[in-house]
Order: structure tokens, then sequence, then C-alpha cells
């Protein structure tokens, strides 16, 4: 297809080195920052070279443009290239797992069986209350799993009496 690059021309393909601020592209030309501007809240830097014009790739395999090819950078893309390179390692991928054993199952559970896809309220008050509905939900579904039907009304009948019956040891 037209425009789009080729795979070994991908923006994943071109080296960013993090002491120069500059990229190096499959073909070893170093693209700098040529402008900064500020998109959707977002700082982006833009890197670009004017030694595309002379490169084998240009107008084939790299960009069809015909100000050459352009690499665009959030100001803090380091953070998430750290996390990337965190996840990938052992320790990364350990604690990845361990949270999906912990605390990912209950919102995984309350989207899926409960259908909560999306929230349907707006403003803090109205959707803490609509998310308050479905922990409830899912807490009285996890407790009847637990102990039955029969054992959640007995707890239930129990802690009422604990708290609202006069105590026979009050003297």
């Amino acid at each position: 297809m037209r425009g789009i690059p080729k795979p070994e021309f991908y923006d994943g393909r071109f080296v960013y080195d993090r002491c120069k601020g500059t990229y190096t592209c499959p073909s070893g030309k170093m693209l700098k920052r040529i402008s900064v501007a500020a998109s959707h809240g977002k700082t982006i830097h833009r890197y670009g070279t004017g030694e595309c014009f002379s490169c084998p790739h240009y107008m084939t395999a790299c960009t069809t443009s015909m100000y050459g090819r352009k690499i665009d950078r959030w100001e803090h893309q380091e953070i998430i290239e750290d996390m990337n390179m965190c996840m990938k390692s052992t320790r990364g991928k350990t604690i990845a797992d361990g949270r999906k054993c912990l605390s990912e199952h209950p919102f995984g559970t309350m989207k899926r069986a409960f259908d909560q896809g999306y929230l349907l309220l707006k403003g803090l008050r109205k959707v803490k209350g609509e998310i308050g509905f479905t922990i409830i939900a899912y807490n009285m579904r996890r407790a009847i799993t637990l102990v039955g039907t029969d054992g959640l009304i007995r707890a239930v009948h129990e802690n009422m009496a604990r708290r609202f019956l006069p105590s026979s040891k009050t003297a």
C-alpha cells in the first residue's frame, strides 16, 4: 500500500539514543529533533532529517512523504519504555502474574459477569453509587459462593443480634 512503510521501517525499528536525543533509522541516518508541539495536553517532539532525499528507500520502503520521514515522541516516552523493559524481565512477569491473581480478578468478574463494560452515570457522586452497587453485588455473590445462602443468612442474623440486642454481660 502507498504511504505505509515496509516492516523493516516501522517506527519501532528506529533506535532512540537518550544521551544524544536523536533517532537512528534502519539505514543508519540520524533524525534530529526538528520541532516541539502540544497535542491533547502532551508535549510531542518531532524528529526528522534532510538525508531522506538521498536514501535509496525514500519514496519506496520507508516513506512516501515529500518532506521525508518524521517520528513523533512524547516527552515522557522513557517512562513507557522503562516499564516495557521491566515487564519483559523475569521479575516483571512474576509481578504481573501476581497481580492477575489478586486485585484484577474482582474487576474482571465485575466487568464480564455483571456486564459492567462502562459506567452509565456522570459525576463523582453518581459514579461512586454505581460502583458501590456493583461491588455490593460482587461481595454478595462471593459470600454465597464461599458460605452458601444459609450460611450468609445465619451470619447476618448473628451480626444483627450482636449489634442491636442488649448484651447480658452489661451491668
